[in-house]
C-alpha cells in the first residue's frame, strides 16, 4: 500500500471529543484515516504497516513524532509548522489551524465578501492556517463543524441561520470549539440566546447604530496580552465609522475600549474588543474593528492590524505564546 504524507506532518488526525486531538496507536490511526477517512486501510494491513515501521525505525511512530519514523524519534522533531507568531506550547489544535469563515447576510446589506476575502488573503498566506468559506444561505449547515479549530462570523447580519445550523453551531461550541466574531457579528441573530450569551458574550446590544464620518480614540486595556502585542496603545479612528454599543458579560476580559462622538452620540470607554474562555474548553473573541470598508477605513490592511487579526486566530486555537 502506498501512503503519501504530502504535508510531511505525520498525518493530522480528525478532531472529536471536545475538539481535542487523540493520540492513537499507529495501527488504529492508519485503519481510521489512511490513506483517507472514506477509504481506510483494513485492520490487518494497518497492523502490518505499523509492525514494518516499528521494525525499520526501532519503535512505533506516535502522533507528534517526527515523520517519517526514524530511530531515536522524539516529540521535539516536528517540522516547522509555519512562519507566523510562535505557537508556543499551548494544548490547542495542531497545525494547520482549520478556520471556517461564515459571511452570509440575508439582506446583502453589506458587502460581506470583503471580510472573507481579507481573511483568505491574510490567513491563507500563512502556512499555519487553512481557510474555508461559507458565504451562501445554508452553507454553514452543510459543513462538518467538528473539523474546524475556529469558526468566525464576519459580514453576517440580521438572521442568516436556520434552526438546524444553530443546533450544529451550539453542538460545536459545547464540544470545545472556538469562535471569533467581527463587527456586525454582535448584531447577528439577536434573538438567538445561546449565541449572544455564549459566543458573543453580551447581555445587551444597544440600538441606534448609524453610519457617518466621525472620529474616535481607542485604548488598549491590556498591552501585555498576546493578541494586543504590536497594537498601538491608542489609535485615532477616522473616516466612515460604524459602531454598535454592546454590553459584554462581566466575566469577559476587555482588551480595547473606545471613546468619542458619533453623529450626536457620545460614548466613553466602550468595550470594543474582548475575549473569554468557554466552560467547554474553547475560546471566544469579539472585535468591533473589522476588515470592512464601511467599518474603520484608516486601520484596515495596515501591518499592525493584519498581525492583530492573525494573533486573534492563533489565540483562539490555543497557540499563543
Amino acid at each position: 500500500m502506498d501512503l503519501f504524507d504530502s504535508q510531511n506532518n505525520g498525518y493530522k488526525a480528525k478532531k472529536n471529543d471536545g475538539g481535542k486531538l487523540h493520540k492513537l496507536a499507529l495501527d488504529a490511526f492508519i485503519s481510521q484515516f489512511m490513506p483517507s477517512k472514506s477509504n481506510p486501510a483494513s485492520a490487518e494491513d494497518a497492523a502490518n504497516i505499523s509492525a514494518y515501521l516499528a521494525d525499520e525505525a526501532g519503535r512505533v511512530w506516535c502522533e507528534g513524532d517526527a515523520w517519517p519514523p526514524q530511530e531515536g524519534n522524539s516529540n521535539n522533531n516536528n517540522p516547522d509548522p509555519g512562519t507566523g507568531p510562535d505557537p508556543g506550547t499551548g494544548a490547542g489544535a495542531e497545525f494547520p489551524i482549520d478556520v471556517l469563515v461564515v459571511s452570509f447576510s440575508p439582506s446583502n446589506h453589506w458587502d460581506s465578501g470583503e471580510g472573507t476575502t481579507y481573511l483568505r488573503e491574510v490567513l491563507g498566506a500563512n502556512a499555519d492556517f487553512t481557510v474555508t468559506e461559507a458565504k451562501t444561505r445554508g452553507s454553514m449547515g452543510k459543513e462538518d463543524l467538528s473539523q474546524y479549530d475556529v469558526i468566525s462570523f464576519i459580514g453576517t447580519l440580521k438572521e442568516p441561520f436556520s434552526g438546524d445550523e444553530k443546533a450544529k453551531f451550539e453542538a460545536y461550541m459545547k464540544a470545545g470549539g472556538s469562535f471569533i466574531g467581527f463587527y456586525q457579528a454582535v448584531n447577528t441573530s439577536r434573538g438567538w440566546g445561546f449565541y449572544q450569551t455564549e459566543a458573543m458574550n453580551v447581555t445587551n446590544v444597544a440600538k441606534g447604530h448609524v453610519h457617518g464620518s466621525a472620529t474616535a480614540n481607542s485604548k488598549v486595556t491590556n498591552t501585555d496580552h498576546y493578541i494586543m502585542q504590536g497594537v498601538p496603545e491608542t489609535v485615532a479612528f477616522s473616516g466612515k465609522i460604524g459602531w454598535y454599543y454592546p454590553t459584554p458579560r462581566p466575566e469577559v476580559e476587555v482588551l480595547m475600549t473606545a471613546s468619542g462622538p458619533k453623529n450626536g452620540w457620545t460614548f466613553k470607554d466602550t468595550p470594543i474588543v474582548w475575549i473569554k474562555d468557554t466552560e467547554w474548553g474553547g475560546r471566544t473573541a469579539y472585535s468591533q474593528p473589522g476588515p470592512l470598508k464601511h467599518n474603520i477605513k484608516n486601520i484596515n490592511n495596515t501591518p499592525w492590524f493584519d498581525e492583530y487579526v492573525t494573533r486573534m486566530f492563533y489565540w483562539a486555537a490555543g497557540h499563543e505564546k
